[in-house]
């Protein structure tokens, strides 16, 4: 199901918060290469870092009540999350390289939850007829089964 989307809507930009330089980090720049050739006719864009603890925790402050916290046509989305080892998160184990295998879960979990969202930004909603990118996932299984393709409908 569409939402009404904004036809202004004509630049995807990408910013890291805090420091994204661990070893397991996804990387960004081949998630914009996959943004640029998903949303054909959309200028995409990285920005450069911010430092995570003194202007985001200072925005975060500003808000007072939950209903503050939604944006119109801005997502944030964490990727330490799709690292199977996020569980046994320490600083060691943010440090220590991932293997291939690793590297590609991390980047493919990235990559599916970046194009659900911006689709989401766009105006589509969660659908269940088909197996697509905008089925909802609820555990690692099903993110790890998501497909990165939208079925006939969600095309139209």
């Amino acid at each position: 199901r569409k939402t009404r989307g904004s036809p202004r809507c004509n630049i995807i930009i990408i910013q890291s918060f805090g420091n994204f330089t661990s070893p397991r980090s996804p990387n960004v720049i081949i998630i914009n290469e996959f943004s640029y050739i998903f949303f054909p006719g959309r200028q995409t864009e990285i920005l450069p870092s911010v430092d995570f603890d003194s202007k985001i925790k200072k925005l975060i402050n500003q808000y007072t009540n939950q209903s503050q916290y939604f944006v119109p046509r801005i997502g944030i989305c964490a990727f330490a999350r799709f690292d199977p080892l996020f569980s046994h998160t320490s600083i060691e184990t943010l440090e220590k390289p991932s293997t291939q295998q690793e590297s590609l879960l991390i980047l493919k979990r990235a990559i599916s939850t970046y194009l659900h969202d911006i689709i989401h930004l766009f105006g589509l909603e969660h659908y269940i007829y088909y197996l697509c990118l905008m089925n909802g996932a609820n555990c690692e299984d099903e993110m790890n089964g998501q497909l990165i393709y939208l079925c006939p409908i969600c095309l139209q």
